[in-house]
């Protein structure tokens, strides 16, 4: 079903489904973009990132809206992206102050592990989790 009261195939209904696929995806992509520059010694400028996310977020948004998935998953594994980088990044604050270390701020390995952890979460979740808007 449409996001708004219209017809599944009207261009409106299908207007804002490409639209809240892309802001949707465009979240999902943008923090690994931007970890994974940094990650490279940040061969691309940060308005290159955020191009290359806006261009992929659009881009992928065609198994949504023309495709065999649904906005409803991908809404959920949004959903259990964000809760899993609140939940790792406590934990991995915790494990932190508990243990001592000291990080840098400037590095980026912390921050992509916890992504990498967040993206497997919300991927495993995805599959073997509930299909609550399916």
């Amino acid at each position: 079903m449409s996001a708004l009261p219209f017809q599944r195939n009207s261009w409106l209904g299908a207007t804002v489904d490409v639209l809240l696929a892309s802001a949707v995806l465009g979240v999902l992509w943008y923090p690994a973009l931007s970890v994974g520059n940094e990650l490279l010694g940040s061969p691309l400028a940060a308005s290159t990132v955020t191009l290359l996310a806006g261009t992929l977020a659009i881009g992928s948004t065609y198994p949504f809206v023309a495709g065999p998935w649904s906005l409803g998953r991908l809404g959920e594994f949004l959903f259990a992206f964000v809760v899993a980088v609140f939940a790792f990044g406590i934990v991995g604050a915790a494990v932190v102050v508990v243990a001592g270390l000291e990080l840098s701020g400037s590095n980026p390995l912390p921050s992509a592990v916890l992504l990498g952890a967040a993206y497997l979460a919300a991927f495993v979740a995805d599959i073997w989790g509930p299909q609550l808007f399916e």
